[in-house]
């Protein structure tokens, strides 16, 4: 054979070989997703005086010894000034019974970012491997209810409490100016023996222009012993300034570890975010994407797998159940909090 066939012969099956390995990197998993019950939602407010009366939002869902946990946050006013953690548990997914303990957690106190005292809010927990219930949470600015420059650290012996707070500071934002001056913790996990802290961090905000919000990205920060952290320098979920959906940032991720890899749902904004009910405000478009590790993520697709059709806080939560997804997302400004249900098709 003459070199020149070769080296043809050679060329041609390297083409091949590129051509197979982009259609596969190319390969999109699409998801269906419908609303559960006409999109009633499957939590709702409290009686008149109750605690969380007023307004239920930010769903995380734990799964542990066989029962769903929904941790969420409550308030029996508008605003900030009341708010308080409590939960929920469900064995199907669907039908949830309020803790007859709530709300499990509503100290409040100041603290160097925060000089008035503020109840806390956002918490995500996760179970150690002593069995202690572990609380990760924030502080919201009161000005803007935005959360302050650091996340904060709680156990219990079970999730019905006591809830002791630590004395120091779990993972403190950047400098400001940076991507992740403000944060908010958005998952939890340990990985071989490592704890993983998944977090929104903001540029910050000084002023009441709804144009200053800065682009919300998702952080990682690590821990040898879950107690203080470290952050990564950059975001792990960036936005993307091209896209036509999540170019202003994506906040609110929930993520899944696997037995094959990671998984994550999250919101993208088109514009800038603004606490406050207001019209103007995008619909929470939830997008997906995947990652081997739980570091390095690919989003699937261009386009957001669901749009809820709400403009209001954009948290979500998820669990799945055989082979179906459920999204937890909340409905009319905390109002209740309602499921997308969805399928993954390879």
């Amino acid at each position: 054979m003459s070199r020149k066939i070769v080296v043809c012969t050679m060329l041609i099956l390297s083409l091949l070989l590129t051509s197979l390995t982009l259609s596969h990197a190319q390969e999109v998993e699409t998801m269906n997703f419908d609303f559960y019950d006409n999109a009633e939602p499957v939590l709702t407010t409290g009686a008149a005086g109750a605690w969380d009366s007023v307004q239920v939002w930010g769903a995380q869902i734990v799964e542990h010894d066989g029962l769903l946990y929904m941790f969420y946050i409550g308030n029996s006013s508008s605003g900030i000034m009341n708010t308080a953690i409590g939960y929920a548990t469900s064995t199907d997914g669907y039908t949830w019974e309020k803790a007859a303990a709530n709300p499990i957690f509503q100290d409040s106190f100041a603290n160097e970012y925060q000089a008035y005292p503020i109840p806390v809010s956002l918490g995500r927990v996760l179970v150690d491997t002593d069995g202690t219930w572990v609380m990760y949470y924030t502080t919201p600015n009161l000005a803007w209810g935005m959360p302050t420059q650091a996340i904060y650290r709680a156990t219990a012996p079970s999730p019905d409490g006591p809830w002791t707070p630590d004395e120091g500071i779990a993972l403190e934002g950047g400098e400001r100016g940076s991507w992740d001056y403000q944060i908010a913790t958005q998952a939890v996990f340990i990985v071989d023996g490592e704890y993983r802290l998944y977090y929104t961090g903001f540029e910050g905000r000084n002023e009441r222009d709804e144009s200053a919000w800065s682009f919300p990205q998702l952080g990682l920060a690590t821990s040898d012993d879950g107690i203080t952290f470290e952050r990564n320098e950059d975001p792990v979920l960036p936005l993307l300034p091209d896209s036509d959906w999540q170019s202003e940032g994506v906040t609110s991720q929930t993520i899944r570890q696997t037995e094959d890899g990671w998984e994550m749902f999250y919101v993208g904004h088109p514009r800038p975010i603004y606490t406050f009910p207001n019209p103007a405000n995008s619909t929470l478009k939830i997008g997906y994407a995947t990652s081997s590790d739980g570091i390095n993520w690919t989003r699937q697709g261009s386009e957001p797998i669901a749009d809820t059709g709400e403009t209001g806080y954009p948290l979500l939560g998820m669990t799945r159940i055989d082979d179906t997804y459920l999204l937890y997302y909340d409905a009319g400004w905390g109002q209740g909090i309602s499921v997308l249900e969805g399928t993954l098709e390879n």
